[in-house]
């Protein structure tokens, strides 16, 4: 088994052998043999040196970001300053146009991100928004076909705000409901809309309504739109024979009014 030239301790080396070993001021042990040089010094150069070499990089790490460049072209204008080959008023605007540029940068990128913000706010309260209506519609026995058409009515009127849909008023305050207390809802919406003679189409007829005759609730009959006397009577007439045709059907003469 051949010798090795250098080792961290002597363990295992045979006691006779272990004499020709000598310590170093490393620690390290060495062969003694004639004609070999001595390396050592190299060795503790080359350490020294990745030393120095990892000493310098962590001591650049705080010029990261550091736009050296810029630094010189500084420096420069300053030098200019101290011989005075630059008056301060020119100083000052180098330093002022600097200054300018970075506090732009900076602003620009908040912008993009407080649109970003925005943009992503306006999407989930849109969603927050478009649910409510679907939910509140569907209890209240809405056509799934008019979904759309109700949160395009609809929308405009809520807002989200501290996680809430809530409705405001022009002024952007909270809207009440008839009560003076109990802030305004989707719900609410929905009733309202509900009772308006021009959205009669958006409801399911009411099952079992006691229509007689052509469509017209207690009335018999429907010659004239009069003849429905109510949103839902009206409901259930178009649910029952389309909107067109109510929507053909004469208003009662004035005299028969009367």
């Amino acid at each position: 088994m051949p010798l090795k030239a250098e080792l961290d301790s002597l363990d295992g080396v045979d006691e006779g052998l272990q004499s020709h070993y000598t310590k170093h001021e490393d620690g390290r042990f060495r062969l003694d043999v004639e004609g070999m040089p001595d390396v050592s010094g190299l060795k503790s150069a080359l350490e020294k040196e990745r030393r120095d070499r990892k000493a310098l990089k962590d001591s650049l790490t705080k010029f990261d970001g550091v736009d050296l460049e810029e630094i010189e072209r500084l420096k420069g204008i300053a030098a200019k300053f101290e011989s005075g080959d630059i008056d301060k008023a020119t100083l000052d605007a180098a330093v002022e146009k600097r200054i300018k540029s970075v506090n732009e940068a900076h602003a620009n990128a908040l912008a993009e991100k407080d649109e970003l913000i925005n943009t992503t706010n306006g999407h989930l309260s849109k969603v927050l928004i478009d649910n409510g209506i679907a939910s509140e519609f569907a209890n209240a026995k809405g056509m799934p076909s008019a979904l759309v058409d109700v949160q395009n009515r609809l929308r405009s009127s809520f807002t989200v705000k501290d996680g809430k849909v809530v409705a405001l008023d022009k002024e952007g305050n909270t809207r009440y409901g008839s009560d003076g207390i109990t802030p305004y809802g989707i719900k609410d919406a929905i009733n309202a809309l509900r009772e308006d003679e021009n959205a009669v189409h958006l409801w399911q007829p009411s099952k079992g309504s006691g229509a007689g005759g052509d469509g017209g609730g207690a009335g018999g009959t429907v010659r004239y739109k009069e003849d429905l006397g109510s949103p839902k009577a009206k409901s259930d007439y178009i649910g029952k024979h389309g909107q067109e045709k109510y929507l053909n059907l004469p208003n009662k003469p004035a005299q028969q009014s009367a």
